[in-house]
C-alpha cells in the first residue's frame, strides 16, 4: 500500500551524501514532514570515532520532541544526551537542526555542521555559529570546566567543542546554541551540511551553487559532488529545503 510516512516522500526537501575518502561511514540525516502536528524536521548529524551517536540520534531526537519551542528542543537534547549515556555509547556526533512551522523555523547547533539561508539573489544568511574549540567564548568555557585546548582540538582530541556523546573527552559541552527566524520573501532555501562540505567550500560558494539550480535534489547533489571534488576528506552529507512561497 501507500507508506504513511513522508520521511523521504517530497519534493520540497532533498538530500545527498557519500562516504567519501573515509573508510567508514558516520553521517546520518533527518528529514521528518509534519513530525509533529504542523512541524517539519531536517538534520544533519556528523559522527566521529563511529557512528553510534548520529544513528541513534537519528532515530530517537524526532520521538523526544513534543513542541515547536527552544526549552523543548533543550530539553530534547538533554534526554537525547542521557539516553546515549544509557547506552554506553563510545563516540560522539555534531548536530545541526531546524524545525520549520509554517514560516517559522527554531535553529539548534552542536559542533561544527551548519545550516544557513540561500536568498534568490544568491547571498547567504548563516543561521549556525561553528562552536570550535579556539574560539574565544568556546576556550572561556573549556577553561571553566578544566580542561584544555590543543592544536586547536579540545583536550587535544576533539576539533569541536560541543556535541552530544563524547562523554569521556574532558570539557565537551552539550549545550546547543538555539535561535529563530522568520522565513521572508527574500528567501529561496535552506540549507544543511557537515563540515565535509565546508572544510572546502566557503558559505557564499554554497549559496551560489544552491541558487543556480531548480532542484533540490540535484543542488544537494550538486553541493556533494563539487566538495569531493574539492578534495573533501570527510564524510559529505546535505539537505537542501526549499522555502518559496513561505511567507
Amino acid at each position: 500500500g501507500t507508506p504513511k510516512t513522508k520521511v523521504f516522500f517530497t519534493r520540497k526537501a532533498g538530500y545527498s551524501e557519500m562516504q567519501g575518502m573515509r573508510d567508514t561511514m558516520e553521517d546520518a540525516l533527518i528529514i521528518r514532514e509534519n513530525f509533529i502536528d504542523g512541524v517539519d524536521m531536517y538534520a544533519v548529524l556528523d559522527g566521529h570515532a563511529g557512528s553510534k551517536s548520529s544513528t541513534m540520534a537519528a532515530y530517537a531526537l524526532p520521538e523526544f520532541i513534543k513542541s515547536f519551542s527552544p526549552n523543548e528542543i533543550s530539553r530534547a537534547i538533554s534526554n537525547l544526551n542521557g539516553a546515549l549515556q544509557e547506552a554506553r555509547v563510545a563516540d560522539g556526533s555534531t548536530l545541526t537542526c531546524v524545525l520549520k512551522m509554517g514560516n517559522r523555523l527554531l535553529s539548534c547547533n552542536l559542533g561544527d555542521s551548519r545550516h544557513l539561508i540561500v536568498r534568490y539573489d544568491g547571498t547567504v544568511l548563516p543561521l549556525t555559529y561553528d562552536h570550535k574549540p579556539d574560539e574565544p567564548a568556546e576556550f572561556d568555557n573549556i577553561r571553566e570546566k578544566g580542561a584544555f585546548v590543543a592544536d586547536g582540538r579540545l583536550s587535544g582530541v576533539l576539533a569541536t567543542s560541543r556535541s552530544i556523546g563524547d562523554f569521556k573527552v574532558n570539557g565537551i559541552s552539550s549545550i546547543p546554541t538555539i535561535s529563530e527566524y522568520c522565513i521572508n520573501e527574500s528567501d529561496m532555501r535552506l540549507v544543511l551540511a557537515c563540515d565535509g562540505v565546508f572544510d572546502v567550500l566557503s558559505n557564499e560558494e554554497v549559496g551560489a551553487l544552491v541558487s543556480m539550480d531548480p532542484d533540490p535534489f540535484s543542488a544537494a547533489a550538486r553541493i556533494r559532488c563539487v566538495a569531493y571534488s574539492k578534495g573533501s576528506l570527510d564524510n559529505i552529507s546535505v539537505v537542501v529545503v526549499d522555502l518559496a512561497g513561505i511567507t
